[in-house]
This record gives structure tokens, sequence and C-alpha cells, in this order.
């Protein structure tokens, strides 16, 4: 009881203090605003007045953020602080010659037209009727934004009133494609306006708008179709991105284009920007290769979008693309290390998704079998990674290649959503299942084989810089390492390969076509038996990152050796490193005995 009497009395002293707070705002707001209604003269006075306006924004931004926002008692009193604002709308005009006044006097705008834009008791909104549309259209025609602009940056306050300008701008459109329907000739100025602008705080405040509108219909949320202000602008994102040469705005127009159905737009790069869509593919994926942040994630997101739209259509385009995808390909595999920023990762995630029932599962390979186990490698490196919103991103390509009519029947988890803990698992079940539909083992094993040792791993290399950042390693964290998931793939793979060669009626490969593998496992198992022999006694015993380092490494020769002394039918099932049967968190423990060595 005491419990619940407190949250009561906490709520109500909550709900007071934002009774309290709106009541304030609008009382002060109308306070603020009278006193710049007054007359005013001297420089003095024109700062006063900059001050009390500033002051008005500040706590109309309070009132515009706070849950009463919708009350009818304080909508009323907002409609007198509306009153006392039109009173003096030259201030946002080119009457006031101070730019920085301008800015604020449109901010505030700005916010009633957010706080004031609902009907109240069966009436129609108050900015309707104070005619506060019709004032802010006749504000946005007579602005720079229609005229031009003869100033440059170095006049104060430009860029604040560019931006304020701007925003108000986008709302009156917003405001008309709701109101106007299919009649859009009240509108003070059109978006393509806007994205003519020499300036890139116009622009990109106009793109940032845009995308938020287009991918809302692009994920079904929010409005299911766009306004009519959108249609057909494809065109116009195609000149755009050809001459933009501001990143941030560039980056905005490639994502647009992304949103957007490539059926509405790719015929049109002939016409437009002189590019075939082949060619336009190409365009795409240069940017792609040559950049190295958001830019190159939003350039591998379209050119991806631009292939699925291809395979999609027909045979004769499906080949069109056909020579760009080993380079599509290449681009996926350099987007998804671990030392690349989370935004490429979760845009390589997300076009493998995408494309998964085209190249990950097609019943029918349509690339050839290096390239595909590569986009397999992908999946699996992002599901070892340490952010969790890359490994639950990697989740979506496993469930999806779980859906798919020729895999659904390999797990009993199709259709179903699963979490990054088994994902890596399902993927590799997965795999093996596909491999024996493709009938592509023979000449796949040799590529998992080597996965499982970790070829393209150099060893000196890798325990030369452990060993440097040791001095930087300043905690252990016990039972939890650094390489649970490297350790988790290798049981997981080891295990899947066993039973995939256990029970498929495969045929023996010829020892030339292992005989790579054979000699690179011996070697590193010799190279690591030197190692753990220049180690410091106490390694072992404390498991530096150096001596753990080493171990993981011994447990992937381990299983290499034995997975090919199986081949060779030396060894049975009891010769598993990791058994079918242990679990993930056996093998996070690393507790491999530390005497034992790999030769």
């Amino acid at each position: 009881m005491y419990l619940c009497s407190k949250a009561v009395v906490a709520n109500l002293l909550d709900l007071m203090d934002h009774r309290w707070l709106v009541t304030t705002v609008l009382k002060l707001g109308t306070l603020y605003l009278e006193q710049v209604c007054t007359p005013h003269k001297g420089l003095v006075d024109v700062i006063s007045e900059c001050e009390s306006m500033t002051h008005v924004f500040h706590l109309l931004q309070a009132f515009a953020d706070s849950k009463h926002r919708m009350n009818a008692h304080f909508q009323q009193e907002l409609a007198d602080v509306a009153v006392c604002t039109t009173a003096k709308l030259w201030l946002a005009k080119r009457q006031n010659p101070c730019l920085v006044t301008r800015a604020v006097y449109i901010d505030i705008l700005f916010l009633l037209t957010r706080c004031l834009d609902k009907p109240t008791k069966g009436n129609q909104p108050v900015l309707e009727h104070l005619g506060i549309w019709e004032e802010v259209r006749n504000i946005i025609s007579r602005s720079e934004l229609i005229t031009g602009f003869p100033y440059t940056f170095t006049v104060p306050g430009l860029p604040q009133y560019l931006q304020s300008l701007t925003k108000l701008a986008i709302a009156a459109m917003w405001a008309v494609a709701v109101q106007a329907g299919e009649q859009t000739r009240d509108v003070p100025i059109s978006f393509s306006q806007l994205l003519e602008s020499s300036f890139p705080d116009v622009r990109l405040l106009t793109l940032e708008a845009l995308l938020e509108r287009f991918s809302a219909a692009a994920s079904g949320l929010g409005e299911k179709e766009l306004p009519p202000l959108l249609w057909n602008m494809g065109e116009t994102f195609l000149m755009l991105a050809m001459k933009e040469n501001h990143p941030e705005c560039f980056c905005k127009i490639l994502k647009i284009l992304h949103c957007m159905d490539p059926s509405e737009w790719l015929h049109q790069t002939e016409h437009c920007i002189h590019l075939t869509p082949k060619e336009f593919l190409n365009w795409t994926m240069d940017i792609a290769s040559n950049e190295r942040s958001e830019i190159q994630s939003a350039a591998l997101r379209l050119a991806t979008k631009v292939i699925v739209h291809h395979m999609r259509t027909s045979e004769e385009t499906r080949d069109s693309v056909a020579p760009k995808l080993k380079q599509w390909v290449q681009l996926v595999v350099s987007s998804c290390g671990d030392h690349l920023p989370t935004e490429s990762r979760l845009a390589t995630a997300e076009v493998l998704t995408s494309t998964t029932p085209f190249f990950l599962t097609n019943p029918h390979p349509v690339l050839g079998l290096q390239d595909t186990l590569a986009l397999w490698r992908c999946v699996l490196t992002l599901l070892q990674s340490e952010e969790q919103a890359v490994r639950d991103a990697a989740t979506e390509t496993v469930t999806t290649a779980m859906s798919q009519g020729n895999t659904c029947q390999s797990t009993e988890f199709a259709f179903c959503q699963v979490d990054a803990s088994i994902s890596l698992d399902m993927a590799l079940v997965v795999l093996c299942d596909l491999l024996q539909q493709w009938n592509q083992l023979a000449p796949a094993l040799p590529v998992l084989l080597g996965w499982l040792l970790g070829e393209g791993d150099d060893l000196m290399v890798c325990v030369e810089s452990e060993h440097q950042v040791e001095e930087d390693y300043l905690f252990e964290k016990a039972e939890i390492n650094f390489w649970a998931e490297t350790l988790i793939f290798v049981k997981y793979l080891y295990k899947n390969l066993y039973h995939l060669l256990s029970k498929s009626s495969w045929h023996p490969l010829s020892p030339e076509r292992l005989c790579h593998l054979q000699r690179t496992a011996s070697e590193q198992c010799h190279l690591l038996s030197q190692l753990f022999k220049e180690l410091p006694p106490p390694a072992a015993f404390l498991k530096t990152v150096e001596f753990t380092r080493l171990r993981i490494q011994e447990e992937r020769t381990l299983a290499c050796l034995r997975l090919l002394a199986f081949l060779e039918g030396k060894e049975g099932e009891d010769t598993l490193v990791l058994s079918a049967a242990d679990s993930p968190a056996k093998a996070n423990q690393l507790t491999l005995p530390g005497t034992e060595m790999a030769c």
C-alpha cells in the first residue's frame, strides 16, 4: 500500500509539474510576443526584440515536446500566442534586414504549424482559421528561395535563416499535400526548386525530409502511398546524382533511389543521364568500390537492388548483369570485415538477405561455386561479429535462407524467427544441405576444410600482433573470452561436415585435391609446436592473449587433421574434437588441456 501511494503521489506531482510548465510557457510566450509587437526604436530595442523572440521560440519548443500539447484548454491559449505572432509577420520578410531575427521568427511560425495542425471540436484547424498557412505561403513565395539569394555565407545569420526557411517551406508543402490531394496548384514552392538550390544546407534538409517519406513508404510504415507531390521524381534524383558534389547530399540521393522501385526510374537512365541501365549499374558499383564511408554502403545497397531487379525481370536482363556479378561478390566480401564501421556490415547483411533467394539458396546456382561459398562465408563472418546489431542482421539472412522452398526441410526451424545464438549452426546445416542438392560436395569440401583450418590467417603475424598489444590487455574476462564465437564456429563446422560426410554417398576425393590442405595443416601443426615452446612458462597458467590465440588455432588444426584422416578412412566418429552433443557454453570456457600438443 505504501509503495502504491507513493506511485500515485509521484504521478500527481508529475502531472502538476507538466501543467505548470505548459501554463508558464504559454503565459510567458504571450507576454514576450506582446513586447515584440510594441513599437521599438534604436539598436538596443532591436536586440531586445530578438532576445524576446528567442525566449518565445524555446518556450514553444518545450510546449511542442510536452505530452499535454493536445489539451483543448492549452490549444486555446496557444491560439492566443498565434494571434500575437501574426501581428508582426513583417519580421519574417525582407522588410526585416536582420537575418538572425528573421530566422527566429520563422522558427516560431514553424513550431506553431506543428502545435496547431489538428482540428478542435469539429472546427477547422486554428492555422486555417487565423490564415497562418496563407501567410506562410506568402512569406515563402516572396522569399529568396524563389527569387535567389544576393548573399554569401559571410552574411551573419544566413545559414540559420536558410535552414529555418527551408523547414517552413517543407512543412507548407506537406500541408498542401494533405489538404489538396490531387490538386497541387497552391504549393508555394516545389521540391525540385529546393533541390536545385546552390546552398547545400537547403538541399540537405530537403533530401532528409524526402528520404523520411520514401523510407516510410518503402517499409510500409506511416503513409502507405506517396503524396502526388512526390510522384515521378525518379528523373529528378537521377540528374541530381550525376551532378551532386556535396557528400552528405549525394549519400541521401543514393538512399532515396534505393527506396524507390527501380521499375519506375531505371528505364529513364538513358534518356535523362545518357547511361544505359547496365552502365548505371557500373557507375554505382564503381562508387561502392572507391568509397569507404556511408556513401559506400548506400551505393552497395542501390547496386544490389538494381541487380535484384534485373534478376526478377527476364532472362535477357539477367544475362546483361551476369558479367558484373563477380565484381559485386567482391564488393560484398570486402564489406563485412570486423575492422569496418558497423554501418558497412549492416549494409552487407541487408544485401545478403535481399539476394538470398537468387544467389545463396537458388536450386540452380547463378554464381559459380567459389562465389556462392564466398557469400556464405560472409554470412558466417557476420554471425560471429562482436556487435549484437550485426549478428541480428545476419540472422535475418539465415531466416530467409531457411524459408525457401528447397531448404525448408533441412531444419526444424523453417519459417521461424531464430536468434543469433543458433543461427550459426542453422546456416551451416542449410549450406551442407544445399551442397548435396547442387551435387557440389566434392569441389566444395577443400574450401570448407580451409574455413575450418583458418586459411588466410598468417599465424606468425597474428601472434606478433597479439604480443604487441599484450601490455594494453588490462584485465581477463574469466569464462568469457574474445574468441568464443570462433570456437563455436569450429565446433559447428566440424559437426556438420562430419555428419554430412558420414551419411552422404560422396565419392572419395583424389589425394591431389586435398594435398594442399594436408601440407598446410601439417606445417601449421609444426609451427604451433614451436610457438608453444617459445612461450614463457606462466603463459599457460595465466591464459594470456597469445596463449589463448595459439590454443584456438591448435583446436582448428586438430579438427582439420582429423577430418582429413577420416577422409582417408583412418579414424571413426570417436575422433570428434568437439562432440556434436557439446553445447556452445562448453566451447566458450576454453578449458582445453594445455599439455596436449597438436602434433
